[in-house]
C-alpha cells in the first residue's frame, strides 16, 4: 500500500503542473491489488485513461 501522505503529495503535484489523472482506492487490497474483479476493474480504468490522455 503507499501511505496516504505519499498520494497527497503526489495528487497535489499532478494539481500544480495541470497534469490529467485519476485516483481509484482499493480497500484491503495489498500493492499488488489482486482477487476477485478488482485487477479487471484496474487495468480497464488503466486502458481508459490511456485512450483518453495519449
Amino acid at each position: 500500500n503507499v501511505h496516504v501522505q505519499n498520494t497527497m503529495r503526489m495528487v497535489e503535484a499532478l494539481i500544480q503542473g495541470n497534469k490529467p489523472f485519476d485516483w481509484a482506492i482499493y480497500p484491503d487490497k495489498n500493492h499488488g491489488i489482486r482477487g476477485g474483479n478488482t485487477s479487471l476493474h484496474l487495468y480497464s480504468k488503466m486502458t481508459k485513461f490511456i485512450k483518453e490522455n495519449l
